[in-house]
């Protein structure tokens, strides 16, 4: 029935708001700005080369991203491999204006909406190449993984009975009608509150599943921040970092410690993986250290950490890096990071080797 808000009925609307403000808080989209069609990755080729651009028909693949920067406007980066230490063949800035977004600039043209992406380049020759490209989304090929035997699920959508906050308490993470977590956007002066396993581990393989919200006016560390904690102090860090370059403390890095080999982020709102190896430190009798933690990242299946010997742990300043590995089985912590970074988790379980 349609509901016409004279006096009786407003009333009862009031009493409702009232209502539904006392339940439990649920979601089940995903936060952030709505993500513009345009937006995301983009792969083709290039079309009949001449003789002059003979080193495209070597390489006649060409990837584009096209970021989001908030109010319309748009970065445009070409590249000759996706996933892979490449080099940017072209950048640029455009807006979004009825649907679509143009660019022409050094010897770059081109046209993009929700029908497809075209353009032309000269690149090298004395006439422009033309170019065809159409959306790509990659699928991680872990995405809904199920616990292999002798796991520990740590999120199945259920419940949060495997975490608490870090003075014990429950954790206060909101669970979506969907069963995803997700992290609440604290009001300002509000407490943040990270969460721990109740249960330690040492050597484990994890499996975890994020995505993160859609903010394309904040920008690096304030676009859905968050970070996987390994013992508690050895962070994989969580981040929108699409279209970025893989830095230290871009997504996929061991914060501050190492970046990621490649940037395997995949657009904002879409599903991603991190599969961990973690080995943690060796002690002798004595307590002497033997050897130091290690660890192994897959970043929606592609490795991005390999092998890499953890000799600080992942804090923000030198100081706090600089300190001895720890020495016993510790808790594994996801990040609330503050400034409203309302990251998703799903699917999450580890497989302890020891």
């Amino acid at each position: 029935m349609k509901l016409h808000l004279h006096i009786p009925c407003a009333f009862l609307f009031a009493c409702a708001v009232v209502f539904a403000m006392s339940r439990p808080v649920t979601l089940n989209a995903v936060p952030g700005e709505r993500i513009p069609e345009v937006m995301g990755t983009w792969k083709g080729e290039w079309i009949n080369p001449g003789r002059e651009q003979r080193h495209l028909q070597n390489e006649p693949e060409l990837y584009a991203e096209v970021i989001g920067l908030g109010n319309d406007q748009f970065r445009i980066r070409f590249f000759p491999q996706l996933y892979r230490r490449a080099r940017s063949l072209f950048e640029t800035e455009a807006e979004l204006r009825d649907g679509v977004i143009r660019f022409d600039r050094d010897d770059w043209q081109g046209e993009i909406s929700a029908e497809g992406f075209r353009g032309e380049s000269q690149q090298g020759g004395d006439a422009p190449i033309a170019f065809e490209l159409s959306r790509y989304s990659l699928t991680p090929p872990n995405l809904g993984k199920a616990p292999p035997e002798g796991a520990i699920v740590l999120f199945d959508g259920s419940d949060l009975d495997a975490w608490e906050d870090g003075d014990g308490n429950a954790a206060d993470w909101i669970i979506t009608d969907d069963g995803i977590l997700q992290i609440p956007r604290r009001r300002r002066g509000e407490r943040h509150r990270s969460i721990r396993t109740r249960e330690t581990f040492g050597d484990i393989q994890m499996h975890i599943e994020y995505r993160t919200p859609y903010f394309p006016s904040r920008r690096r560390q304030g676009r859905g921040n968050s970070g996987v904690f390994i013992q508690s102090v050895y962070e994989v860090q969580v981040l929108d970092s699409f279209g970025a370059d893989g830095h230290w403390d871009d997504n996929g890095a061991l914060y501050k410690v190492s970046p990621p080999r490649v940037n395997a982020s995949l657009p904002p709102g879409q599903w991603q993986t991190f599969e961990i190896d973690f080995q943690a430190a060796r002690f002798g009798p004595d307590g002497d250290l033997l050897s130091y933690p290690r660890m192994t990242v897959l970043h929606n299946g592609i490795p991005i950490v390999t092998d890499f010997e953890l000799r600080e742990h992942t804090r923000h300043t030198l100081e706090a890096r600089q300190v001895p590995p720890i020495s016993a089985p510790a808790p594994i912590l996801l990040q609330e990071h503050g400034s409203g970074n309302p990251v998703q988790f799903r699917n999450i379980w580890v497989l302890p080797k020891d």
